[in-house]
């Protein structure tokens, strides 16, 4: 049998107060970060995606040989704020609604003739955007446009979007 003293090593009894320190400061820094001011909604029964997705299924009716696993209905919407920084994060299907009425109205024919298969399975990402301000300044303020055709903001540290796309359904 062995003894106690030898399954005590000096090393081991050393660290184990500075881990605890280290992850007692880490969840204090977290939670001195976070301001209880964080949104999210990942709802996907809006009326945007599901219009989305049943002109993703004219499409695939519709147009020979194509793919709709490249086209992206889904929504996302994240606010967070901590640590002197909020981000925005949001995610919008591939068509607006306007675009999946559009390919929802027309026929078949035109929707190939028109170009619009091929055009919606080259624009089918989601539209995306990523925001992130300093909250430091005393008159930061953000606006922008979801499908990065415009974004401003003063204060801003950091800003992602999706390019620019032409309208899928004219």
């Amino acid at each position: 049998m062995l003894e106690a003293s030898l399954l005590r090593s000096p090393r081991r009894t050393a660290s184990l107060p500075a881990a605890g320190v280290f992850f007692a400061l880490g969840v204090a820094l977290v939670l001195a970060c976070n301001n209880g001011n964080d949104e999210e909604d990942d709802n996907q029964f809006r009326e945007d995606v599901i219009w989305c997705e049943e002109a993703v299924a004219r499409l695939e009716r519709c147009c020979p040989g194509f793919d709709a696993m490249k086209v992206e209905c889904r929504f996302y919407y994240s606010y967070n704020e901590g640590c002197q920084t909020a981000t925005t994060t949001r995610i919008d299907p591939a068509f607006t609604k306007d675009e999946s009425r559009c390919i929802h109205d027309t026929s078949c024919d035109a929707l190939v003739a028109g170009g619009v298969c091929t055009r919606a399975e080259q624009n089918g990402a989601a539209r995306s955007s990523q925001t992130s301000r300093d909250l430091s300044s005393s008159s930061s303020s953000s606006s922008g446009v979801v499908g990065g055709t415009t974004s401003s903001s003063s204060g801003t540290s950091g800003s992602t979007s999706t390019p620019p796309r032409g309208l899928v359904c004219p």
